[in-house]
């Protein structure tokens, strides 16, 4: 749990690896807003976190839920910034940061170094009731 603006965020964490992902939907679809981690580091998968991650963005079910993308280990000399990421996920035509149907926003971060995630979990609450 995590309290922002007020506002206790509880949080679900579900692997990313291909076994996992037939479990999404039964975690996904009660849920109040998504958080997709993408390793900026690992640009080998790039293809695949865009697949999942379009795979969300265009199921219905999700339409009304917001889509939080944090670009993760930012501190590692080489990731991908936060404009490569947009990039590689396909998201340049994409209206970042909107608020009704299809919200999506991306953040770079470094959870080991405690930083970046404090703006994605800002934005999901500004747009929680």
């Amino acid at each position: 749990m995590l309290e922002v603006n007020y506002l206790l965020l509880q949080f679900s964490s579900t692997a990313g690896h291909v076994s996992a992902r037939a479990l999404w939907k039964d975690y996904l679809l009660d849920a109040n807003a998504l958080v997709f981690m993408l390793d900026s580091n690992d640009r080998s998968r790039f293809q695949e976190a865009r697949d999942e991650l379009w795979h969300l963005y265009g199921n219905p079910a999700f339409k009304d839920t917001p889509i939080c993308v944090l670009c993760n280990k930012q501190d590692i000399p080489g990731a991908a910034s936060r404009d490569e990421c947009i990039i590689a996920l396909g998201l340049t035509g994409v209206a970042l940061g909107g608020k009704g149907e299809n919200m999506i926003q991306v953040f770079d971060c470094s959870v080991s170094q405690g930083t970046g995630y404090q703006a994605a979990f800002k934005w999901i609450a500004s747009l929680l009731p």
